[in-house]
C-alpha cells in the first residue's frame, strides 16, 4: 500500500506538471549561507565518525542480554524484539528513497542545479547529524535485550548507536524534501495534499519497520523523523525567493499618487 500511495503521490503530479517552462524558480543562492550549512554537516559528520570509529564492543550480562528495567516505560514494549526480514525491508525503502528527489524533480525544471544543491546540503546535514549523536551516545539497541539475535551481531559495537534512527531521518527527509519541492515549484496545484500525504505514509511505514526490527525503539525513530523532517523543510525554506513590496510615489502639475508592486529577492 505504501508503494501505491508513494507512486500516486509522486510520479502522477509529476506527469501532470511534466512542462519546464510553466514551473517558477523559486531558490536563491548565497555564498556565505551555503558555506556555513556544508561545513556545519560535514563538520557534525567528521566529529561523529571519529566517536564511531572508537566505540568498543559491546558488552552483555551473564545471559547475554540488557536489563530491560533500565529502559524507559514508553520504550520498553520494544526491548527484545529482532525480525530480519523487517530490517531488510527498511533498507530497502531507504535505497528506493535516497535519489527520489533528484530523479522526480530534475528532468521537469531548467533548476538542475539548484536542486542538486539543496538536496546536497540537506543530505549532508542530515548525514552529519545522525553521525554526531551516534557517536556520542551510547544507546542500545532493542535486538540486544534478547538471545535471538546471531552473537556477531548482538556483539558488534553497532549494538550501541540505536540513538537514533538514521534511516527514519533520511527517508522522511526525502519525503520531506519532495514534498516541499513540489509545493514551492507548482504552488497552485491540487495535487500537493496527496504529495504530502503519500511521501508522509512512506516515511511511517519505514519507521514503523525500524521498531518491528528491533534495531530503534519507538523514540529513536521519532526523534529520527522530526530531526529528518526539519532539515529538508528548513534547507528549502532559507533558500526561497523572498516578496516584499516596492512603493514607488509620483506626482506632476496634475495629479500625485503611490504606486506598489512586489518584487522578488
Amino acid at each position: 500500500m505504501a508503494i501505491g500511495l508513494y507512486s500516486v503521490a509522486t510520479i502522477m503530479p509529476m506527469q501532470a506538471h511534466g512542462d519546464a517552462n510553466s514551473v517558477v524558480h523559486p531558490y536563491a543562492f548565497d555564498a556565505t549561507r551555503e558555506w556555513t550549512i556544508m561545513s556545519t554537516g560535514l563538520g557534525l559528520g567528521a566529529i561523529g565518525t571519529y566517536y564511531n570509529l572508537h566505540k568498543t564492543r559491546y558488552q552483555m550480562r551473564d545471559d547475554g542480554t540488557q536489563q530491560r528495567s533500565s529502559v524507559p516505560l514508553f520504550d520498553r514494549g520494544a526491548a527484545g524484539l529482532w525480525n530480519a526480514r523487517a530490517a531488510h525491508e527498511s533498507d530497502g525503502w531507504l535505497m528506493a528513497t535516497a535519489l527520489a528527489p533528484l530523479s522526480l524533480y530534475t528532468p521537469l525544471t531548467q533548476d538542475t542545479l539548484s536542486i542538486v544543491y539543496l538536496y546536497t546540503e540537506t543530505f549532508t546535514l542530515i548525514a552529519g547529524g545522525v553521525a554526531f549523536a551516534k557517536g556520542v551516545v551510547d544507546r542500545y539497541r532493542p535486538y540486544s535485550y534478547d538471545t535471538h539475535p546471531p552473537s556477531d551481531v548482538r556483539y558488534d559495537a553497532d549494538t550501541k548507536r540505536s540513538f537514533f534512527s538514521g534511516h527514519a531521518a533520511a527517508i522522511t527527509g526525502s519525503a520531506v524534501f519532495t514534498a516541499t519541492l513540489f509545493q514551492d515549484y507548482f504552488p497552485d496545484s491540487v495535487y500537493a495534499p496527496w504529495v504530502w500525504a503519500g511521501t508522509l505514509s512512506v516515511a511511517a511505514y519505514a519507521g514503523s519497520l525500524r521498531v518491528v526490527a528491533g534495531m530503534h525503539f519507538p523514540s529513536d525513530v521519532l526523534l529520527g523523523m522530526l530531526y529528518g523532517g526539519v532539515i529538508a523543510y528548513a534547507i528549502p525554506a532559507l533558500h526561497k525567493k523572498r516578496h516584499t513590496p516596492a512603493v514607488a510615489f509620483y506626482a506632476n502639475h496634475e495629479r500625485f499618487g503611490m504606486t506598489w508592486h512586489r518584487q522578488l529577492h
